[in-house]
């Protein structure tokens, strides 16, 4: 059985969903195991979604499996570093040399996600279930000349990053800002009306809102490159450090500036 593997945030999890398109011909479409679902991890007040739901919200639930890891599954983790190869299984993890799997286990590798070209069925998806139907945002989006994402939760970097959205500012007065942490956002932007921060309970909206912007500054985070790369914004900013790994190289059909 070949099976995917699903985890990390929202932005990760769609690199790995991008690559099953990739691969999907290597996926039994009469077995439901096709997506091996683990369940994402919360980090602080980000609005992290069940894999489930997602699935759902995308039509994709029908390839779903929710059996159990075994032991030998998780004693294979942190063998070895070897992440430069797809291999298939249970796993998105870059610390298994495929040298080491017995045969049942074979996993995809989480570098190799990155490497993956966009599947042009997969983005029309997203902009059909999860863009599209969220076009109230429009009209919000348009009354401000840019929308800033500031991702902060699990990304302790994000505190480094004043300078940057100072520089973000200094191009573009009237912006929006989309977060997870208010007080975060005032505190690298305090020229910032609060009025024009936006804490969502839906990071889909968060999404969406990202995605219809006329200008996008980006966070370091796979989260603002995927609202990036579906947006038909006139300008991309992300900081000169998008800092996700050597191996982070993912096709797009976006130029994006650095700051």
């Amino acid at each position: 059985m070949v099976t995917l593997a699903l985890h990390g945030g929202f932005g990760n999890v769609l690199f790995q969903l991008n690559l099953f398109f990739a691969y999907r011909h290597l996926f039994s479409k009469v077995s439901p195991e096709g997506l091996h679902v683990r369940a994402i991890r919360k980090a602080r007040r980000l609005n992290n979604p069940s894999q489930l739901v997602l699935l759902e919200t995308l039509g994709l639930s029908s390839f779903c499996s929710q059996s159990p890891q075994s032991p030998i599954d998780y004693a294979l983790l942190g063998i070895s570093r070897n992440a430069n190869t797809v291999v298939f299984g249970r796993y998105c993890n870059d610390f298994i040399s495929p040298c080491f799997l017995p045969e049942p286990v074979k996993m995809f590798k989480t570098y190799a996600q990155y490497q993956v070209p966009l599947q042009e069925e997969f983005v029309d998806l997203l902009k059909s279930r999860i863009v599209k139907p969220r076009s109230q945002f429009i009209s919000l989006a348009s009354r401000y000349d840019a929308v800033f994402h500031v991702r902060c939760g699990d990304l302790s970097r994000t505190t480094n990053m004043s300078g940057y959205y100072r520089k973000s500012f200094d191009i573009y007065k009237n912006p929006l800002v989309v977060t997870d942490d208010r007080n975060e956002a005032l505190r690298l932007l305090p020229e910032i009306s609060p009025s024009s921060i936006i804490t969502s309970d839906s990071y889909l909206d968060d999404f969406a809102i990202l995605t219809y912007a006329s200008n996008i500054i980006s966070s370091n985070s796979t989260f603002s490159w995927w609202a990036s790369e579906l947006s038909e914004a006139y300008s991309v900013y992300e900081p000169s450090d998008f800092l996700l790994g050597a191996h982070f190289n993912p096709a797009s059909r976006r130029l994006r500036h650095k700051l």
